[in-house]
């Protein structure tokens, strides 16, 4: 099966943690009179889980879901990676996602990556400094459309900014 966990000890790509079921409402939620409406409701998600219940991991972890996802995708699919952490400089190049991140952007697969949280500029933070095509790093911006506080900032690397404080989604247990 496509799904699948990297987590070392866990087997099930199930989300325990809750951000990763929260950010697949934001993007597919079915249109059913219950909760909320995802951007491209109904779409298919497919979880590859690379991090743990308290929401950390290991770059072995992530590489191995990229790996997994570059050996089972099509062009046209999208990947949605919301984590990260401080690279600092020379990030573009240097991180350790550059090339799994780039052959999934040159086989087709559309990427959509995190800015990060860390109120600081998005190109000294893994993977959100790499910028191959097909890979957009997106900043948060209030319902008001204000800078998110929280949000890291820059361009490059960051392509968009969307709201991200705020946003009633999905939740792990079937909560909202």
């Amino acid at each position: 099966s496509f799904a699948k966990s990297f987590v070392k000890g866990s087997k099930s790509p199930d989300d325990c943690h809750g951000h990763g079921t929260h950010c697949a409402g934001i993007a597919a939620a079915i249109d059913n009179s219950i909760g909320v409406v995802g951007v491209s409701a109904g779409a298919r998600v497919v979880p590859v889980r690379v991090l743990g219940c308290n929401g950390s991991g290991t770059t072995s972890a992530i590489l191995s879901g990229l790996n997994h996802i570059a050996a089972n995708d099509e062009p046209g699919d999208v990947i949605n990676i919301s984590l990260g952490g401080y690279w600092g400089s020379n990030c573009a190049t240097n991180s350790s996602y550059v090339s799994a991140l780039t052959n999934l952007s040159n086989a087709g697969t559309l990427i959509a990556i995190a800015a990060g949280n860390s109120s600081a500029n998005a190109s000294l933070y893994t993977p959100a400094c790499i910028n191959p095509a097909n890979l957009h790093t997106i900043a948060s911006m209030t319902c008001a459309k204000g800078w998110s506080s929280f949000s890291n900032f820059g361009i490059p690397p960051c392509d968009w900014i969307a709201t991200g404080s705020s946003v009633y989604s999905t939740y792990k247990g079937g909560a909202y």
